[in-house]
């Protein structure tokens, strides 16, 4: 695992099946996505200005989905009552994820029912770009993958794969989600409206972690994925900026054209957001990225193709201990663009960037309804953040991190 990450201007072409999804101006296989409503808890604090408005719980540990990514092809049933002799059938329920994985065909959608399952997970089944297959939680982050290794919560060694509306969790695992595990070259695989927190928290693994890992070390990676409206916390948390643990991400992207779109992510040992490997045509767009070592960094330490063409916009940046935005090795001259992008609190709002077009920066505070640097406040905006309407329309969703509408010019940030 590298040190930095990856931001995404993709010619990828996400495919907005559903008008809630959001798809900021490229488009590609992404499958339809429902609305998002918060968590539900106990206390409501109301945010204002312009479609930023919705009511939202205070202590809400993640955005959750609904209705979403369910196919016309094959389902198969999950739940903790069922048994993996069963048929996987909606009266016959297969008791693992694990179970239903070894049945899925291009086209089928997995329906776990809320419960705890074991992690440490391999699905190795490819969808089709016609036929995703699907893994979603029936009531959205009610469905908790508990890891106990020491290498991924969940591995993906397959393309056209959804996975959404789940809570990722493990002490010991390197990693939540990791894409190509094994090297190979997967890619167009979606992580939608999942909540991964607190990974890595015995320690930091030398040899890197991520939250989710898209691609990483395959020799020519197929990328392509797509990272839409998650919340990541915590990971590594407790080796945050020290240098043993520089190789932790939340969010790392390591092939070309990802899309990483309105995620919230917060307090992460090295960078929340970072590409490496490859990664070029990379778009990270409208993420609000707090407290952790570096917001988000681009570049290439493997030398073999400079890192071009990325798009790094909308995005706020607040309270990372070291930088923004950071630039590392093997950048190409020409086609990064830095626009519109909002700095807070920040060691430093750039450091090292001289490879991309910066324009139309703010440097104030953005005004979240109530900000606390573990991650358990309300980062929406308040009525009169100057991010409300502030960003650039180009290649922005449609949509934040909760479904909503977004206003017209998009605001700046997950919401």
């Amino acid at each position: 695992m590298k040190k930095t990450m990856r931001p995404s201007v993709l010619w990828l072409t996400l495919i907005c099946l559903m008008a809630t999804l959001a798809c900021g101006g490229k488009t590609g296989t992404l499958a339809s996505s429902g609305t998002t409503s918060p968590a539900s808890t106990t206390s409501t604090t109301t945010a204002t200005g312009g479609n930023d408005t919705a009511g939202v719980n205070a202590t809400a540990v993640a955005p959750t989905t609904s209705g979403s990514q369910v196919s016309s092809g094959p389902a198969l049933y999950v739940a903790t009552t069922g048994s993996d002799g069963n048929s996987c059938s909606s009266t016959a329920p297969c008791a693992t994820i694990a179970a239903a994985s070894a049945l899925a065909t291009p086209g089928t959608t997995i329906h776990v029912a809320p419960g705890t399952y074991n992690g440490d997970l391999v699905t190795s089944t490819s969808g089709t770009a016609s036929d995703l297959i699907t893994y979603t939680c029936s009531t959205p982050l009610q469905c908790f993958i508990v890891g106990g290794g020491s290498g991924n919560v969940w591995a993906i060694n397959a393309s056209y794969i959804v996975v959404e509306g789940f809570d990722i969790t493990s002490a010991s695992d390197q990693s939540g989600f990791f894409v190509g595990w094994n090297g190979s070259n997967e890619g167009y695989d979606q992580f939608i409206g999942n909540y991964i927190h607190d990974i890595g928290t015995s320690g930091c693994n030398s040899t890197g972690g991520a939250a989710i890992e898209l691609g990483e070390g395959a020799t020519s990676p197929a990328g392509h994925n797509t990272v839409l409206r998650n919340r990541i916390n915590n990971i590594a948390v407790a080796e945050l900026g020290q240098s043993g643990c520089d190789t932790v991400q939340g969010i790392m992207s390591g092939g070309p054209g990802d899309v990483i779109d309105s995620n919230l992510v917060s307090n992460v040992a090295n960078v929340g957001i970072t590409m490496d490997d490859g990664g070029t045509n990379e778009t990270i767009v409208n993420n609000t990225v707090f407290h952790c070592a570096i917001g988000i960094s681009y570049g290439n330490t493997q030398g073999s193709v400079d890192s071009v063409d990325n798009y790094i916009a909308n995005n706020i940046l607040y309270g990372n201990t070291q930088a923004g935005i950071y630039e590392f090795d093997d950048v190409g001259t020409s086609g990064n663009t830095c626009t519109d992008n909002l700095f807070y609190s920040n060691a430093a709002n750039y450091s090292g960037v001289s490879h991309c077009t910066e324009t139309g920066t703010l440097t104030s505070n953005p005004m979240f309804v109530n900000y606390q640097a573990n991650g358990t406040g309300n980062y929406q905006l308040s009525a009169g953040s100057p991010a409300i309407g502030a960003g650039t329309p180009t290649d922005a969703p449609t949509t934040d991190i909760l479904g909503d509408a977004q206003t017209s010019p998009p605001s700046i940030g997950a919401y």
